[in-house]
């Protein structure tokens, strides 16, 4: 037992040293996946600019076939894009108070009172005999009513 301990012992700073060499490779691994797929977001988001961009320069185009002089489309255009971000804006806003997380502030915070709450008196206790289980089988709100003797 003893030299099965002894040997455990050994074989310990081995195990750990393999487990934190694997730790170490799946970080980096990690940590070049977390760069490819920023890159890739990058990549991403320029290419929906893009697309965004060709989608209103379609739009002007559309606007001017139909006899529109080009300042008044890309006028209706910039409008419609300066809806849109102002909608966005008006959701953010909305959506910041939430960041506070208002109800676990609320349910951590000690009330601002310098006297604690009085708690209600307590009840005396009424002695009862148990019902019968028959009587709970008719009664759906028996469990909210008190039991009577």
């Amino acid at each position: 037992m003893l030299q099965t301990l002894q040997g455990l012992w050994r074989d310990l700073p081995g195990l750990i040293g393999d487990r934190i060499d694997l730790l170490a490779l799946e970080v980096q691994r990690a940590g070049k996946a977390l760069m490819q797929i920023i890159a890739l977001v990058i990549v991403a988001a320029i290419l929906v600019v893009t697309a965004w961009l060709a989608l209103w320069s379609a739009v002007v185009g559309l606007l001017m076939l139909w006899g529109l002089h080009w300042s008044v489309a890309l006028l209706i255009v910039l409008a419609l894009n300066l809806g849109a971000a102002w909608f966005a804006a008006a959701r953010i806003r909305s959506l910041v108070p939430d960041l506070r997380l208002p109800a676990t502030r609320r349910h951590l915070t000690t009330s601002s009172s310098p006297k604690p709450k009085e708690a209600a008196p307590p009840q005396p206790l009424a002695e009862s005999r148990p019902q019968p289980m028959s009587s709970y089988a008719n009664n759906s709100d028996a469990a909210s009513r008190p039991v009577t003797p």
